[in-house]
């Protein structure tokens, strides 16, 4: 077994090859979910970035991983939180991300009906808490969302508003931080150990400058010569769009990214 974890650690795909072919754990969803949630050393952004794949047996772990997640009668906030807590690291790419939190709202609806009119809208909330949460706590981020920018942000629909203020609350006040591993990815005579830190800071430094492109591309731009209405120049921007504009995705990707890794080793 810890022979295939440090393969996975520097390999994914060859790792859990190893671990199928000597018979060390079945070559099924269950038991790669079952593996990925108890089994400590392995490192985190590899889990996370093998499990947003788009392969049809990444694709059955990722929907088993997250079928055995119970939200029934859980805040959204905190279905969130325990759902970005159990294990993996976001990856970094928009696709992997998308695929995720899809599965997330879906779940989270099917477990709480009612609350959301589809999924969706829980959909695009679950980006929003994401960036709220980036926002709040990010030593980067000088200009605060307001609770009224965060409302308007993400009440795609007829989400009620106090609904919307005991999460952006619950937010500000508690940040979701990432479950620690005290492990890094394994040191061998081709792959170095990543120094978090450094890590941390070269995503800090692209995350910056991203974060600074995707407010001027989803701001909304007044006429020339209007004066800016302050209260909507950093966050104004269509929620839906989204999931429906690759580009903003792509853009948004080393935030999260940022996000994903930053807030777990502060």
């Amino acid at each position: 077994m810890e022979l295939g974890i440090l393969k996975f650690n520097v390999k994914p795909k060859k790792g859990l090859g190893y671990l199928f072919e000597n018979g060390i754990i079945e070559k099924t969803p269950e038991a790669v979910s079952r593996l990925f949630k108890t089994r400590t050393g392995m490192d985190r952004v590899q889990m996370g970035d093998w499990i947003g794949e788009p392969g049809e047996f990444n694709k059955a772990v990722l929907q088993q991983y997250i079928t055995e997640l119970d939200f029934t009668d859980t805040h959204f906030d905190k279905a969130l939180r325990a759902f970005l807590s159990t294990g993996f690291r976001l990856p970094g790419e928009p696709e992997k991300i998308d695929r995720m939190m899809e599965k997330f709202a879906e779940q989270y609806c099917k477990h709480n009906p009612g609350i959301f009119a589809n999924a969706d809208q829980a959909y695009v909330l679950a980006y929003a808490v994401i960036m709220l949460n980036t926002d709040a706590h990010s030593s980067q981020i000088r200009d605060r969302m307001t609770q009224q920018q965060f409302i308007r942000n993400s009440n795609e629909g007829d989400l009620d508003v106090e609904f919307l203020k005991k999460i952006y609350d619950r937010i500000v006040n508690d940040e979701i931080k990432m479950k620690d591993d005290p492990l890094a990815i394994t040191e061998t005579r081709s792959t170095p150990i990543i120094n978090p830190k450094k890590r941390n800071y070269i995503f800090m430094k692209e995350s910056q400058q991203m974060v600074k492109r995707t407010q001027e591309l989803i701001k909304g731009k007044k006429d020339k010569g209007k004066k800016d209405d302050e209260e909507t120049k950093l966050y104004k921007w269509n929620p839906i769009s989204i999931k429906q504009q690759p580009k903003i995705l792509t853009l948004l990707s080393p935030c999260l990214k940022y996000y994903g890794i930053l807030v777990w080793q502060r």
